[in-house]
């Protein structure tokens, strides 16, 4: 398994699926993990050295080709670019020799620049993993990969339209591990004190399309009358995070509303922590999020993982989830029976949701429930990694 955003701090949700079937799969394959990293950014290689993952193969590519960098003392050059690509091939081939290497499963970098060093020089299967949004040039690449797997029906019904053979498309949804979560009991969380504050939680990225401002003043709106309630924020810690974190504390502290926001890496624990201690998970994502239409540039587009894992983990711990209807959630969530949808940009109807929501959530409770039986049924850690072994079996007849 390769890919740019394989490990933090960069795509989380590649991580997670990444590692998660990487472990999932060991009992039957042989695993490496391969992280493309660039060699300015050591400290992805401090992180990378730091994760407990010692069951599993782990190496690094240094590669700047992926990353498109400006080097300090000139752009970056035609010369650079043949460089980097013999150093890909050089690692590529390293990997071969050391671990015998059947099927390159690439997740989150270039399709094409891995699938024709993979099979023209190292006559290897290539499998690649789409978690959202893709460009058509890494498509078209479509003559040296031999299957795509896909991770929502969103997705795959783009692929086709691309007009990739239906042989070659494989749709396996996240798989949720439900034993870690789920909702954890009161000593576990800490009990609910009488007057303590009601928490909106949201997990993800904070530029526009993802957490719209005018989310702040419907919630504002609504914290007129329900003194309780309080909004925490999580999100990655990245360089234009920080710099929107920064905005939106302004813009808070100038509010009525209580908050807390945390611009950090969550490990796994934490983050199922974070979800039990949550009475409610908002996912406000408006149309331009989805980037599934061939008359719009994935440039246009924000490239986020379908279905969204934050979603699909909050489910699992019978969360309360109130999300807009892109990507593939209308898939995910029926309304008004394990989660509410609200339509995109429609901030007055997302505020009288979770005005509905808040004023009756203790005869809500079932809805989490549904949407932790949904998470279970659908989203099985064993089924997905069945149909992954399937699909390797599948390229190397």
């Amino acid at each position: 398994m390769i890919g740019y955003g394989v490990h933090p701090p960069w795509n989380e949700g590649c991580v997670v699926v990444a590692h998660d079937l990487a472990l999932a799969i060991q009992d039957h394959a042989d695993v490496s993990v391969i992280s493309i990293i660039d060699p300015y950014r050591n400290f992805v290689k401090e992180r990378l050295e730091q994760k407990e993952m010692d069951h599993l193969v782990i190496d690094y590519m240094d590669s700047s080709f992926f990353f498109k960098v400006f080097r300090c003392r000139g752009e970056y050059t035609l010369l650079n670019q043949i460089f980097d690509i013999a150093r890909t091939y050089s690692s590529l081939k390293s990997l071969d020799s050391q671990h015998g290497v059947d099927i390159i499963h690439v997740f989150n970098v270039s399709h094409l620049m891995i699938s024709m060093l993979t099979k023209f020089f190292l006559r290897k299967a290539v499998v690649v993993h789409v978690l959202g949004a893709t460009s058509l040039g890494d498509i078209l690449s479509e003559s040296l990969v031999d299957a795509y797997v896909c991770t929502s029906k969103s997705i795959y019904s783009y692929l086709i339209s691309l007009g990739l053979p239906l042989k070659k498309v494989h749709l396996i949804p996240p798989a949720i591990n439900c034993e870690l979560y789920k909702p954890l009991v009161h000593n576990e969380v800490g009990t609910r004190a009488r007057n303590s504050p009601f928490n909106i939680t949201y997990f993800g990225n904070l530029h526009s399309e993802r957490f719209p401002i005018e989310i702040i003043t419907e919630i504002q709106q609504l914290s007129k009358s329900r003194k309780d309630l309080r909004l925490l924020i999580y999100c990655p810690d990245t360089l234009s995070n920080r710099e929107n974190a920064r905005r939106l504390e302004a813009l808070l502290s100038r509010s009525n509303i209580k908050h807390s926001m945390e611009v950090s890496n969550l490990n796994q624990a934490d983050k199922i922590l974070a979800y039990n201690m949550s009475d409610i998970l908002i996912f406000p994502f408006t149309k331009e999020v989805d980037g599934y239409d061939k008359s719009v540039t994935i440039s246009d587009s924000i490239k986020a993982m379908d279905p969204p894992l934050t979603l699909l983990e909050s489910m699992a711990c019978s969360k309360i989830v109130i999300a807009s209807r892109t990507l593939s959630i209308p898939n995910v969530i029926k309304h008004n029976k394990n989660g509410f949808l609200t339509d995109p940009e429609d901030f007055e109807g997302f505020r009288d949701t979770l005005e509905n929501v808040v004023d009756n959530f203790h005869e809500l409770q079932h809805i989490g429930e549904n949407a932790r039986r949904t998470i279970q049924k659908h989203f099985s850690s064993k089924e997905a990694y069945e149909k992954l072994i399937d699909v390797y079996k599948s390229v190397l007849k």
